[in-house]
Order: C-alpha cells, then structure tokens, then sequence
C-alpha cells in the first residue's frame, strides 16, 4: 500500500485578532489499513472494533450532476495532501446511499489509496451514521462513545480530545460542535480552534452544515458575528451558511438579518471569487426551501465591495424583469456602488420599454434617482407610471441634494394631478425650509382638501415663516376644519402665539367637547392656565414635560374618560364656580380625580388656603392614601410654604425623601428661591447620588460643572444596565466635556483590565486612542470566549488589526447611528465635513424618527443609508457592538452646536426637520450652513 505525506498550511491566530499567519506545519502521517484511519506512529493499543453491517443501507441513484460530482471526490481520496483526502471522504459520506455504488466500484481502484479509503467509506455509510462514524475512527472512538461526547451538556472533554487528537477531515463533527455551541460564547474560540485544524476552507464547511442544524437557527444571531468576525476561506461556504440561518429564522426577518450583513464581507473577498460563488454549496441530500437560490445569488452580490461590468455580464444573472424584488434591489445597490450608473439608467429603461410590473420598474427608478442628476431624473418623471414616481421621491427623502433644483421641481408637483402625488410632494417640501414653501404649503392646506394634512404637517416647523395676513387665513377656517387638518392648524397658531384665533375652539368646547378632540383641547386650555379648565389642562402637559417624554405623544397614551369629564365640567362653569369644585374634590379623599384637582389649583395658585394641609400630609404627619403623591401638587405651587419646603429639602442633601419634588419645580419653572445650580450641586455631589439622577435628561443635558461631570462618569461607567454605552447622547457629551475618562474607568490602576464588555467598549471608544491601545493589548482573553469578540472589535476600531480587517470589522460596528459605536463614527466624520454622516445622526436622534423607517432596511444598509429608529434590526458585528434602548436616545442642543453656524435652539428636533434637505458644509468656516432659498 502507498504511504503518502503531505503538508499543509495552518492557520493560526495571533494575539485573539483576526491578523492570521500562514505557516507551514507537518500533518501527522495516515496510513489506511484494512479500512481504518490511525496515526502512523504511537497507535493506541486494545482499539476497540465495531461491527458494521455491509447490507444495512440499499444504494441510491444518485442524478447526473450528482454522480459527475461523486466521481470527482474518488479521485481526489488520491490526492497527494492529506487534508484534501480527508475532506473528501467526509464530503462522500454526506452523500451516503447514493455514494454507495460508485465507492464499491472503486474498491477495485488501481490507486491502492483511493480502494482502501472506499472499503473505509462503504463501512462509514452502512453504519447510518455516515460521517460521525468517521469521525470517531479518526479520534480512536467507538461511534458510542463519540455520541455519549455529542450528548453531553458539558462539551468541554470532547474540546479536550479534538485539541490533542484531532486532524484535518472531521468537517461533519465540528458542525455538531458548532451548532451545539451556538448560544454560547464557547462558539468563538471553539471555531478559532477549528479554523486553525481544519484550515479556513474546512471550517467554512463545518459552519454552512451546522447552520442546518435545528441548534443553530435558535442562536443564528451569534453564527452571523462569529462569521463577519471570522470569515470563512470559502465564499460559498459563507453564502452557503447565511442562507441557510436565513431559514432558520422565520418570517422576513430572516432575510432582512442576513443581506443587511452582506456589507460585513465586502473587502474579504474579491468580486470573481463571489461571483462564482452565487450557487452557494447546497446539500445534495436536503430538500431546498423555496427561493434559496434567489437568495444564495443576493448574498453574493450584497458581498461585493464593486465589479465591473463585464464580471456581472459572465455572472449568469437572470434578465432584471425576471429579478425577484429582493435579488433586483441587491443587483441594483451593487451598480450603485460599483458606479456603473449607466446600467442602473438602462435598466430602468428597459424595464419601461418591456411593461415590467411597477414594482421592478418602481425599484429601478427609485436606485436610478439615487445616482442620477436631479435634472435628469426630472426630464424621465412625467414617463414613470404612479408607483415608481413615488420611489423618486422617496429616494430623495433618503438622499436629499441639490435643493435649488429640487425645490422648485417639488412645488410644481403640488399641481400634480395625482393626489398620492402631491400629498407626497408637500411631505418633502416639510424639509426646504423657505418662504416660498412656506406659502405654497400653506395655498395646499388652504385649497387642496387631499395634500391639506401632508402640506400642514409639513408647515408646522416653518410656520414662523408665515405673515399675520396668512396666519389669519388659517385662524378663518380653524372653525370648519376636519378631523385631519383640525389639529395641525391649531398647533401652528399655538406655536405663533396666536391665542385669540383659538376662541371659537374654545368656545365650541363648551358646548361639545369630542373624545377625539381631548389631546387638542389640552394644548389650547393651557394657554391660559390661569382658569380652571386651563389650570387642569396646564397641569397635565406639566405632567408630560416631567416624563421625559414627547408631550403630544404623552396626551394621547394617558388621557382617558376622566380627564374629559371634568374638563367638560369646568368649562361649563364660570371661573369662581369652576375652582370651587376643584377645591372641593381636592378635599375629598375619596375622589378618584383628588390628586389632578390638587395639581390644577396649584397650577392656578389658588392652594393659598390647602398648602399647609398637603405639606402635613407629604410629611407624614396627617396620613393619607396618596402618600408622597402629594408632592406632585406641591412642586406646582408657588407658595411661600412651598418655597421653604424646596430650601428645607434642599439642606438635607442628595438623600432628602422628597427630593424629586424639587428637581420637578425647578424644571418646570415653579420654584423661585432654589436655581438650576443649587440643584446640581446637591444632586451630583458624589457619584452615588449622580447615577440617581442620570436618567433626567433635562437635568444632564444642561451644562454641567466639573464636578458634577466628573461624578456623572464615575457613577455610570460602574453601573449595571443603564451605564454609558446604552446612553449615547450622554457618553459623547462626557468623552467632549474634557475630563479624563481613563481615570473615571480606571483610576490609578497599575494594569488596568476591563471588567466586561461595556467596560471595555467605553475604554475603546472614551478614552485616548493611546490609552485604550494599551489596554486591549493587555487584556486577558477569557477561555469561556464571553470577550472575545469585543477584543476583535475594540482592537479593529483602534487600528490594531490589518488596515482592511480594521476598516471592515469598523464599518459594521458603526452601522446604527443611535449606537455608541456608530454615533462616535459619524460624529468624526461630521467634523471633517463629510455632510452625510451629520444628517443621519440628526435623523437618527432627531424628531419622529419613525417617518424615517424605510433607512432601516437591509436594502438602505446596502446602499449606506442605514438610519432611522432607534429600535432597529442589527445582525452581525453590528449586533455586537449595539446596546438597545428603553426610552430614545437623545442629543443635547449645546453638543451640536459645534459643528453648526446657525444657533441650535433648545428643542431642536424640529428646527432640524425643516432644514435636513438644505444642510451644507462650509468649507471656509469649517461648519455646517443651510442653504438659502426664496
């Protein structure tokens, strides 16, 4: 029998990077004899056998391609390295029963090693357990002892036996130890050691059949890291594995899980390579699920960093009216980034020209906006059917450029004939922010019963645009409006002071009041606070305010029954009369509605007379069911017994019972003896009483002094849950506000460590570029793996791995905005003028961020367009570097301000959606400018 050696190329990580250097290591020698694998030299003694019955499996004709492929993996068990003979074994038991008939024929084989190796495979198919009964040869295992290994919770001794005994072949066993893994952090160090046995290609295969494996589609979350993380050698063994978890998770969530983790390979692997790779390497003995083809071929081609258009032409792609949606938008999104706009306009056109269905042409039209002039996409607009119409302007909305041609163009289209049309022009008009958008919105609200809601909405933020005569117009026909518009005109008369034009609104309230109508009635009654339905109504939006939440969106979750009835009642009643009820159900311990008349009389400062009965009850002196609830009246009041309660509170620190009481007046503006400083000082005197307070965003995101910065940090980088990576807005302003933030992590450390992930995170990403480096050089690995992608991440996000690698692993950290991670990326790249990264931090931050769902999908994340809600759907290193939110994360004014010459108001949300389409940078100035329209 021949003996044949060979040796192959290891893979070996350095330093838990992904920096791997190729080196060259001896295989140990494998004879084949009389059908069993075992190690040339120091051969185990007492081998126990197992007899396998040579008839137990009936051969399968296997289909022509089937036997074509078959035949070539006999030949190579003849092939003169032993990793590629190895493999190929492992790869002819997957094909069991219908391998049978061609291996028995070949253990006549004129090469002696190709027969004996088909004497081994015939055993390894009739034992049905095909390639795990290889396996434990190869390990010098029963096949029973290796399941006992597989079913054992515990996978640590199996991990013991394939460190020392294992060899290159066992393709099969590491899928089982993968997919047992999956959910666990073992899984990323385990696929290192398997990277490094079975080579990258091997490996490759290992994770595409254990991706199959009921075990992994539970934790497909972790298999998509591991993979961005550790690339396989293979692409179509990484095509292969995705498509494979895209089934495992149900619905289209699947499919938006694995292309939105397509940009995580762009750069691993070059275009040929995946180009050739669209078929993926599909089991030849599992039923494909529908639509796996489509799927392999959108995988591949949402991998592509760019081509070139002879490439894609060789590629065998389907015509793109034969395209499904999803492989359209991909083919699509990689001309886009391969800058073959040509194409994307040919497409479109000749989807046109043969009466595709809209949607193909509506996707096409919407790329072919994305990369066109704005005038040229104009010159073709009247030509798209409705649908694809709407797709431009869309793409526009994600995109917005050239608003002097757009703008003008947006106008006209307010004459649409189309009414989808022009509501949806007038929607993206809400973003030119100009006195003749302005007006011509306002003519929309006025005139066009269909664009009126659209066009109103639109208004609202640039309604201080507007003259007397026009606020006029809209205060006409405030009484005749309908449920839609009602409230939009009202909201722009409130936010222009233009209360008198609210009376008959008022008045008709009076008469009838409508469930529908009862958030719209509080914002107009609390303009004059100084009644009884205004005081009512003033106190609830105070309510709102305190949330931390949006005021509008606060009345429509909390309003309820109640509320409307007695504000029914009071402005059926004179003022005098309509405090005397309120006063008496104040008085009344058993009315539900006690506590909210409390509220409005000391809204209205009409508690002169009840204060020092309410301060005895906060006290506890005189009990009462409401108990400490009291203090929510309390803080509205503005009397000198309220006054002296804040400054007595006060006295007695951060560890004061009714403390919060204070915090709301001086938010709300009710208190007139303790300021914004006072409060900080007592509030963030010591870390512990600061990370007390660090949910109040009204309180941090003010300025705040050294100290209180200082204490701030401290409290949050050693707080479990709510600490500084799920809090954004509230890292970065700590990482600009100048205080050493290596020092809050880790004090006077002489080596330091992080203690965890979000400990390490906030070193990466707050902390000197300097500094962080030296402490993830010296971070210890954990075995459990539990740190082992954050070391990937932190090392690539400092530059620590190759500059590709590093490039690569960042880009899909960064790919939230909403993220530390991603918020961090974007606000560098905003202060070297890169406009987009400013406005899709502000859209991601900034006001109703659901308007902007669409950037949430994998096909925007494609194109680089990923923003949006901050509640969104991250797979790979992405997911690894995110942090969900419980309320949304939040900038402050003061931390944009910076980067902007205009001045940032406050409550900026607003001010920004009126002017994302008009943001420049101004390269003379080194800040951001709107452009300036008629």
């Amino acid at each position: 029998m021949k003996v044949k050696r060979t040796v192959t190329a290891i893979v070996i990580m350095v330093a838990a990077a992904t920096v791997f250097i190729s080196a060259v290591a001896a295989q140990r020698v494998v004879r084949i004899i009389g059908g069993r694998a075992r190690p040339a030299t120091n051969s185990p003694s007492g081998e126990k056998t197992e007899q396998v019955d040579l008839n137990a499996v009936k051969a399968i004709p296997p289909s022509p391609e089937e036997a074509s492929q078959i035949a070539d993996l006999i030949e190579q068990l003849g092939d003169e390295h032993l990793v590629r003979r190895d493999r190929a074994m492992s790869e002819l038991a997957g094909y069991e029963a219908k391998a049978l008939d061609q291996v028995r024929e070949a253990k006549k084989h004129d090469d002696d090693e190709i027969a004996a190796r088909c004497a081994l495979l015939e055993e390894v198919i009739q034992s049905r357990q095909g390639e795990l009964f290889l396996a434990a040869r190869r390990l010098n295992l029963t096949i029973a002892e290796l399941n006992g290994y597989l079913a054992n919770e515990d996978v640590g001794p199996l991990l013991s036996i394939l460190r020392s005994r294992a060899q290159g072949g066992l393709v099969a066993l590491w899928a089982r130890v993968l997919a047992r893994l999956s959910a666990r952090t073992q899984l990323f160090p385990t696929a290192e050691l398997c990277r490094e046995i079975e080579g990258d290609v091997g490996y490759g295969q290992a994770l595409a059949k254990a991706a199959r494996s009921p075990d992994a589609g539970a934790a497909a979350g972790n298999i998509l890291i591991l993979m961005a993380i550790l690339p396989p050698g293979d692409p179509a063994d990484t095509v292969e594995t995705m498509t494979q978890l895209r089934f495992s998770v149900e619905g289209a969530q699947g499919l938006e899980s694995v292309l939105s983790q397509t940009s995580d390979y762009r750069g691993v692997y070059d275009a040929a390579a995946l180009l050739s790779a669209i078929g993926g390497r599909p089991d030849p003995n599992a039923k494909e699920p529908n639509g796996a083809s489509e799927v392999r071929m959108a995988l591949a081609l949402g991998m592509i960093e760019k081509c070139t258009a002879e490439q894609l032409a060789g590629a065998g792609l389907p015509p793109a009216d034969a395209m499904s949606p999803m492989l359209l938008n991909t083919w699509l999104a990689l001309l886009q980034r391969s800058g073959l706009n040509a194409q994307i306009e040919n497409a479109m056109l000749g989807l046109l020209s043969s009466s595709a269905d809209t949607r193909r042409i509506s996707i096409a039209s919407g790329s072919y906006a994305g990369v066109s002039s704005v005038s040229d996409v104009i010159d073709v607009f009247d030509a798209l059917p409705f649908e694809a119409q709407l797709s431009v302007l869309d793409a526009w909305w994600l995109s917005p450029r050239e608003p002097r041609v757009t703008q003008p163009f947006l106008l006209k289209l307010l004459e649409s004939g189309q009414p989808g049309i022009r509501s949806a022009a007038a929607s993206l008009l809400g973003q030119y922010r100009a006195g003749s958008t302005a007006a011509a919105l306002l003519s929309a609200s006025l005139n066009d019963a269909d664009t009126a809601p659209s066009a109103l909405e639109s208004l609202g933020p640039m309604a201080d645009l507007l003259s007397p005569n026009q606020l006029k117009s809209l205060a006409d026909v405030l009484p005749g409006a309908g449920l839609l518009t009602r409230p939009l005109i009202a909201q722009i008369l409130i936010n222009s002071g233009q209360t008198t034009a609210l009376k008959p609104l008022v008045e008709g309230w009076r008469k009838v009041l409508p469930r529908n109508e009862l958030p719209l009635a509080v914002n107009v009654l609390a303009l004059e606070p100084k009644t009884p339905a205004g005081a009512y109504a003033a106190s609830l939006r105070a309510a709102a305010l305190v949330s931390n939440g949006d005021v509008d969106l606060y009345l429509l979750q909390n309003l309820d029954n109640p509320d409307l009835e007695l504000i029914r009642a009071l402005l059926s009643l004179s003022d005098e009369d309509g405090f005397k009820l309120l006063t008496a159900i104040a008085k009344d311990e058993n009315d539900s509605a006690r506590l909210a008349a409390m509220n409005a009389l000391a809204m209205a400062e009409q508690d002169g007379e009840l204060i020092e009965d309410w301060l005895k009850r906060l006290s506890g002196e005189t009990k009462d069911e409401l108990g400490a609830r009291i203090g929510s009246a309390v803080s509205l009041s503005t009397t000198q017994q309220a006054e002296e309660f804040r400054r007595n509170t006060m006295q007695k620190g951060a560890a004061a019972a009714n403390l919060g009481w204070v915090v709301q007046s001086v938010l709300l503006g009710r208190s007139r003896s303790v300021t914004f400083e006072d409060l900080l000082e007592v509030l963030f005197d010591t870390p512990q009483s600061a990370q007390a307070w660090s949910t109040k965003w009204a309180l941090v995101s003010r300025p705040l002094p050294p100290k209180a910065l200082h204490n701030l940090a401290t409290s949050l980088a050693f707080t479990e849950g709510r600490n500084l990576f799920s809090q954004t807005g509230l890292a970065l302003k700590l990482a600009d506000s100048g205080i050493d933030m290596f020092e809050v992590l880790y004090g006077d450390a002489e080596s330091p460590q992080p203690r965890d992930l979000v400990h390490l995170y906030n070193t990466v990403l707050l902390c000197k570029p300097e500094q962080a480096k030296a402490v993830v050089e010296h971070a210890e690995r954990k075995e459990d793996g539990s740190n082992y992608m954050g070391l990937i991440i932190s090392r690539a996000w400092l530059g620590m791995l190759p500059a590709e690698e590093s490039a690569r692993i960042r880009r899909g950290a960064a790919s939230s905005p909403t993220s530390l991670f991603g918020a961090v990326d974007r606000m560098r790249r905003a202060r070297a003028g890169n406009t987009g990264a400013l406005r899709t931090l502000l859209d991601a931050f900034g006001p109703d961020s659901m308007r902007f769902q669409r950037g949430e999908t994998a096909e925007a994340r494609m194109m680089e367009q990923r923003w949006g809600s901050p509640y969104m759907n991250i797979s790979g290193v992405g997911a690894a570097a995110y942090s969900t939110f419980t309320t949304p994360p939040l900038l402050a004014a003061s931390q944009l301000q910076s980067l902007l010459k205009d001045t940032v108001p406050e409550d900026w949300r607003p001010w920004w959606s009126c002017r994302r389409a008009l943001l420049e940078f101004d390269e003379a100035a080194g800040k951001y400018t709107f452009a300036e329209l008629p």
